[in-house]
């Protein structure tokens, strides 16, 4: 039986949570088996063939080249193919069996793919004029709307707190840091000046903690939406995470979550940090705790006390 990242994750959620029919059905499904058939020939398609016959396939393609590709580094791309490929089929199966478990109400599903596809238009209409005019992606009226609706996410969730939950307190502070980031706390609007070590250890030379790690910041968009999915769904049958669930005010997050299907937004990120990539993310994830923090204001009467 071959075992990848995420298949080995997902069964040791189910290990660790001591359900046996729950493993058994992960372990035995039709759906898991037809899902371990098709990665292993997509795997052995589009990663082990090319780089057995990688000096063939190259004067091939070097010799059939009607759109005058660079194919330099053939292996590295095709490690990345065949990854990403395994990725995605992966990545389509977990989501597949979320949604069997935790199941999200048709018209709930529908507004989320039109709100999800609607920002993602508006960003790529942005994105492509300011390419088109040589125009700094930095600072445009997404990114400002990014910083606003994260305030107020942060200014929701705070209020929410106030009247007994400390989960929507410790999201408050979250998203503050997240939209005083995104302006690099106020830098280019008060002209503060950088201090030496920023100017010589941040890659963008910014006042933020972020942006040190742009090296590695691409991949962690990824695993940070694939917890988030697993903590709202999965995780809660781990007894070692127990204590996290015990958190005041996260059971009556957890509820919401699952009245309106909040973790179909982790899931989709999941995908989208690749495309649209990282800018898109971060807008998706101030829109959403902006929504989030509505609704759970919305629900305070029905809310867990301290």
């Amino acid at each position: 039986m071959i075992l990848f990242p995420i298949h080995v994750f997902f069964i040791l959620v189910f290990v660790l949570a001591n359900k046996k029919q729950d493993l058994n059905y992960i372990l035995n499904s039709k759906t898991l088996s037809v899902f371990k058939i098709i990665s292993v020939i997509t795997f052995i398609i589009l990663f082990i063939i090319p780089n057995l016959y990688l000096d063939k396939c190259t004067i091939f393609l070097e010799k059939n080249n009607c759109f005058n590709l660079d194919f330099s580094d053939l292996k590295s791309k095709l490690f990345k193919l065949g990854m990403y490929s395994i990725l995605g089929i992966l990545t389509f199966m977990l989501l597949l069996c979320t949604s069997i478990k935790f199941r999200i109400k048709n018209s709930y599903l529908r507004s989320y793919f039109i709100l999800f596809y609607l920002h993602m238009w508006v960003f790529l209409l942005v994105y492509s004029y300011h390419m088109r005019f040589n125009i700094s992606f930095e600072d445009n009226m997404l990114e400002w709307m990014t910083f606003g609706l994260a305030m107020f996410a942060s200014i929701g969730f705070f209020i929410r707190g106030i009247f007994g939950s400390l989960f929507a307190i410790l999201l408050s502070f979250a998203f503050f840091l997240f939209a005083m980031e995104e302006i690099s706390w106020g830098q280019r609007v008060f002209n503060i000046e950088n201090p030496d070590f920023f100017l010589e250890h941040n890659y963008q030379k910014e006042l933020n903690a972020h942006n040190f790690f742009n090296p590695i910041i691409g991949y962690l968009y990824f695993p940070i939406n694939l917890i988030a999915l697993c903590f709202l769904t999965w995780f809660r049958q781990v007894r070692l995470l127990s204590r996290i669930y015990k958190i005041g005010g996260f059971v009556n997050f957890i509820e919401l979550s699952d009245k309106y299907g909040f973790w179909i937004v982790p899931g989709f990120l999941m995908v989208a940090g690749f495309y649209p990539g990282p800018e898109f993310v971060e807008e998706q994830w101030a829109l959403f705790g902006f929504i989030i923090s509505i609704i759970s204001l919305a629900n305070i009467k029905n809310g867990s006390k301290l």
